[in-house]
């Protein structure tokens, strides 16, 4: 769980905030990769996964889940158009330029380098090294040239689109939890502090709104179906639990703080399965980043509309929560530090469907690829949809959502996917 220290409000341009909101957040932090963008000068979509490798290891080490999933989408937005503007190929999502001649590895260069640079400033020192050493790859000439400007070109079309946005703000939003009864969220321990209370308030990518697709509300205290969660739940969720197996406990730490990352180095594997040029992988990944930054949105918007309780919260008071059925247990803990935020519906699993729905729509589902997480544990899958369900299952293993959320959460991720697919970066006709 990561655990954060909110800094001060940032004075200076909104979208610019992201960076300086976590200059104090305390994150358990991967190692970043030696995989270098430095290698793009070869095969053209070399410059696009490399590039996005970098990328996906910068935010995860800098990040929490939630702006991770934003900064990718701009980033891959902008490399997409780049090359787009190269041969247009798809329609694009904010840039519509033409540069027939342009160098593919400056302009992907150009386009992931000045998005990082804007969105998470405190690394640009990494990111400028990176950046020059990827250039002095490319032969020195007008293509070059005209590379460079159409990757900056991109870059700053979808940064001014995004420039109103206010992710300290989200963040930080403030927030009240209502009365203290049943099936109403309140704080939990061991942190007792809400975060990114206003991130559905943030525009997405693709969807008309973040309430498009709005979960119905979760399951009535009282009721059959939230009974017999509430019984799975305290059972193989709890820390100490004598019926949850040594796999799901190994399922639940490993999916724990897998994000954005994780998935865009799946879908690597997928595109190398595939032989993807580089247009086929910018718009890939860009569908993919999307979909997952628009299901964070999406779920965020459900969570704080329904404000439903967690399963520590729900167990603990369980004897007082008018329903007969739920025994109650005032010691219970979860296996998993309970997140900051309402339950209802989860995150992990609406992001991890949103990931294989995105990939399987493109790629197709059957894929061996392997997942290493924040840990360096490392799972192997062959299917997109496999990865997925496990991410989501998890969350009941770690004693942190009901099985309700998670089926919820499923069905987002999956009409997030087939919406943005849909919407944006078409096939040109």
């Amino acid at each position: 769980m990561h655990v954060i220290a909110l800094p001060p409000r940032h004075r200076g341009r909104p979208v610019r905030r992201l960076a300086c909101a976590f200059t104090a957040v305390f994150i358990a932090i991967a190692a970043l990769t030696t995989t270098s963008a430095q290698a793009a000068s070869g095969k053209p979509s070399r410059a696009v996964t490399d590039w996005n490798t970098f990328a996906s290891n910068l935010v995860a080490a800098n990040l929490l889940p939630g702006p991770q999933t934003y900064t990718l989408a701009v980033s891959q937005i902008a490399v997409h158009d780049a090359l787009n503007a190269i041969h247009p190929r798809y329609e694009p999502y904010e840039f519509d330029g033409y540069a027939p001649r342009a160098s593919v590895a400056a302009a992907v260069a150009a386009a992931t380098h000045d998005t990082l640079v804007e969105l998470v400033p405190q690394t640009a020192a990494s990111v400028d090294a990176e950046y020059d050493a990827a250039l002095s790859s490319v032969r020195d000439g007008a293509a070059k040239r005209a590379g460079i400007k159409t990757g900056e070109a991109a870059a700053a079309a979808i940064l001014a689109r995004r420039s109103s946005d206010d992710l300290q703000a989200a963040l930080t939003k403030p927030f009240t939890p209502g009365p203290a009864s049943p099936g109403v969220y309140q704080l939990t321990p061991p942190l007792n502090f809400v975060i990114a209370a206003g991130w559905s308030d943030l525009p997405p990518f693709a969807l008309r709104s973040a309430r498009q697709f709005r979960s119905p509300a979760p399951d009535a205290v009282n009721s059959r179906r939230y009974t017999v969660d509430y019984k799975e739940l305290k059972a193989v969720g709890s820390r100490s639990s004598t019926t949850r197996t040594a796999r799901q406990t190994q399922t639940a730490l490993f999916w724990y703080d897998v994000a954005a990352k994780e998935w865009n180095l799946a879908a690597q594997q997928g595109l190398a399965d595939r032989s993807a040029d580089a247009w086929r992988a910018a718009r890939t990944l860009a569908v993919l980043n999307v979909s997952l930054a628009d299901a964070v949105i999406a779920t965020f918007d459900t969570k704080f509309h329904h404000d439903y309780w967690r399963p520590i919260t729900a167990i603990r008071a369980g004897d007082n929560d008018g329903n007969p059925a739920t025994r109650g247990d005032s010691d219970w803990d979860s296996l998993c530090v309970t997140p900051p935020f309402p339950e209802y519906s989860s995150t992990h699993a609406a992001t991890g469907a949103a990931a294989a729905h995105a990939l399987a729509r493109e790629l197709g589902d059957r894929h061996t690829f392997t997942v290493t997480n924040p840990s360096g544990a490392t799972r192997t899958y062959k299917r997109f949809s496999a990865a997925a369900y496990e991410e989501g299952v998890s969350r009941i293993y770690c004693g942190i959502h009901f099985r309700k959320a998670m089926d919820s959460g499923f069905t987002t991720g999956g009409q997030v996917a087939r919406y943005v697919d849909k919407k944006v970066l078409s096939r040109r006709r």
